[in-house]
């Protein structure tokens, strides 16, 4: 690579799986390299390509845009290219796909502190590539980690039968579609400034829970569920190309990541 790469939270469940599957050098800063909000930056290379996965998904949101302002910071500091992960929860959803001309409306509080942290970022490296990432397959609800010993329970929608429909990425697929992304990035080409990351074609959880082999069956309704979040691939497809998304092919891709999550 022409540049070379940092990874920042690279002690998450992304970052660990970046590391089972990369075979490019980076250097990998977890909370033991750089305390991002209480230690001063490590010293690193100019020009540097910033993987940016920094950030929480349970407890306190209000991290996530603290930790893009420190990655923001740090960037401007070294002179690096940025790809920041986001969430593809900025979305509102709804019937349609969610595409990135469209204004962030988030339907949660975590997806309201991924877009500050996009617009904190952003106000430090004006150039950075946001990619709004869809559920990934082992660090999600339905196929992640779980006591074995709770009942497997599913948000039904009104709708449809499947319960709710989600753009998903497996975890190997995610990994390589990564690594190309910094790829380029060293080498300067132009990436844009925002892009949604998944396979293309949305996918129901029962669909991906009957996959698994999972013993499931709908909890009682919820207010607020929202049944459908499905990201417009057309920006992606110029820029990556991904298999498309089907239920047994995200619990195969899973299956073959041993180690992880």
């Amino acid at each position: 690579m022409a540049r070379p790469l940092v990874v920042t939270g690279a002690g998450g469940r992304i970052g660990r799986l970046l590391r089972l599957h990369w075979t490019q050098p980076a250097i990998w800063l977890t909370r033991a390299e750089w305390g991002m909000l209480t230690s001063p930056w490590p010293d690193l290379p100019k020009g540097a390509v910033i993987l940016d996965l920094a950030g929480v998904t349970r407890g306190d949101f209000s991290l996530n845009p603290r930790l893009a302002d420190a990655v923001g910071r740090l960037a401007l500091a070294v002179g690096a290219r940025v790809i920041h992960l986001s969430s593809a929860s900025v979305y509102s959803g709804g019937p349609g796909e969610m595409c990135e001309a469209m204004p962030a409306a988030p339907f949660s509080a975590y997806g309201a502190s991924k877009r500050d942290a996009e617009a904190v970022l952003r106000s430090h490296v004006p150039g950075a590539t946001v990619l709004r990432l869809g559920n990934v397959a082992g660090a999600d609800a339905v196929l992640g980690p779980r006591d074995p010993s709770a009942p497997i329970l599913l948000d039904p929608v009104n709708d449809g039968t499947r319960g709710p429909v989600r753009s998903y990425i497996g975890p190997q697929v995610l990994a390589g579609a990564l690594a190309k992304l910094c790829d380029k990035l060293a080498q300067d080409q132009t990436l844009p400034l925002v892009m949604n990351l998944c396979q293309p074609g949305p996918v129901a959880m029962a669909d991906l829970m009957d996959a698994g082999g999972l013993d499931w069956s709908f909890g009682p309704p919820r207010s607020g569920v929202v049944a459908r979040v499905s990201l417009c691939t057309e920006v992606q497809s110029a820029h990556l190309a991904l298999p498309p998304a089907s239920a047994a092919g995200l619990v195969a891709d899973l299956r073959a990541a041993r180690g992880w999550p």
